[in-house]
């Protein structure tokens, strides 16, 4: 295949801290309500639980009233920032952690979320600035860890992501979120064994979580373990059956196992999902080619490049296409005729090269997959809302 269907969901979101100052003691048969609209400090239990509710605009409206009433309240500065960090509002969100600094300048949880805002901006310096300072106050500080590798993650430095990664999980063996990252950086450094055993320690961690099983069947694909990679597909799709990457990644064992008819369908199901993703158009042209069948290859194909025109230099040399190479609609469109023009010409025969072998993969998947790294799938779930 000259594109691999193995799609690497982005790095997950940046953990956000929020800090949960004490709330005064209340009286005894008093309750929040009554204090709502006055106690600053009963305001803030107020807009914590909307933001752990994540209702993040109503909770910004809350912390806007207890900074009213106290505008030092340096808890408050950190969770409003939080709230605008998860909408996505950087600018607004490294505004009230540098209060909150002002404030308290040993505030470590202001430090992680701030330098969350500047990796939001792409402000890698700052960013990693701000997780060194929170390491320097707390160095066991496993949430700055695993910040400090996605910050590495992004600018695809992997092996020192691994050894970010491998901290945090040293301070929180438990997190899911640590070990699937670990998973994310070894897939990328091609140590796919071991993307495999850090992906399903995050998997029996939490069994819910699509990219986790999204990668793990990315690796096993690598690996040659169509079948089990298969199954990994089904499970993200059991988990997000609206998603197009699953149904796109899962054509490619199915046709490394021959099985055309099945991986015509999952990329059918990933085209309905996404009609853009061209490199569905393209794998699902590959499957046809691989059946003899012309029309639908050309079909197929001709849409692949109106969407990405890159394609047709691809297809020169596609192997996938042997059957259907010698076919005269074909030769048309690999020498840029438009599809259009292929459907007022006259049919013509079907005769090939003889192909005693048509399924002929290229054996490093790997490369395949970074011929077709232009149209990853984006992924926007952010660990915040996971």
């Amino acid at each position: 295949m000259a594109s691999s269907t193995l799609t690497f969901p982005g790095q997950q979101e940046l953990t956000q801290s929020v800090r949960l100052a004490p709330p005064n003691r209340l009286l005894e048969g008093e309750s929040i309500a009554s204090k709502i609209n006055s106690d600053p400090v009963s305001l803030y239990i107020r807009g914590t639980e909307l933001y752990t509710q994540k209702n993040y605009k109503e909770a910004i409206t809350t912390f806007n009233k207890v900074l009213k009433l106290s505008p030092n309240f340096a808890e408050a500065h950190l969770n409003r920032g939080a709230s605008f960090l998860a909408l996505g509002n950087y600018s607004k969100a490294i505004e009230d952690f540098e209060v909150a600094l002002g404030l308290k300048p040993d505030f470590v949880e202001a430090y992680l979320n701030r330098g969350a805002s500047f990796l939001g901006l792409g402000n890698y310096s700052k960013a990693f600035e701000d997780l060194e300072s929170a390491l320097k106050l707390k160095p066991d500080y496993a949430d700055a860890w695993f910040n400090k590798g996605a910050v590495f993650e992004q600018q695809g430095q992997y092996e020192k992501a691994l050894l970010a990664f491998d901290k945090a999980i040293k301070y929180q063996p438990d997190n899911p979120e640590c070990w699937y990252s670990r998973g994310y950086s070894l897939l990328h450094l091609k140590r796919f064994a071991d993307s495999i055993t850090a992906t399903e320690r995050s998997i029996q961690l939490q069994d819910h979580n699509y990219d986790a099983w999204l990668n793990l069947g990315t690796a096993k694909v690598c690996l040659n373990q169509y079948s089990d990679a298969i199954d990994a597909f089904d499970k993200a799709i059991a988990i997000e059956s609206s998603r197009p990457d699953a149904w796109s990644a899962k054509g490619l064992p199915l046709l490394y196992l021959k099985r055309y008819d099945d991986a015509i369908s999952a990329y059918s199901q990933a085209i309905e999902l996404k009609p853009e993703l061209s490199k569905a158009w393209y794998n699902r042209a590959c499957a046809y080619g691989l059946q003899g069948d012309a029309e639908k290859a050309i079909q197929d194909l001709g849409k692949a490049i109106d969407l990405y025109p890159d394609w047709r230099e691809d297809a020169k040399t596609e192997p996938d296409f042997d059957l259907v190479r010698n076919n005269h609609k074909f030769q048309q469109l690999l020498n840029n005729a438009a599809l259009s023009t292929l459907k007022q010409s006259s049919n013509t025969d079907n005769t090939v090269a003889d192909a005693s072998d048509g399924l002929n993969f290229e054996q490093e998947v790997w490369q395949a997959y970074l011929d077709s790294e232009n149209e990853r799938e984006e992924v926007y779930r952010r660990l915040a809302n996971s």
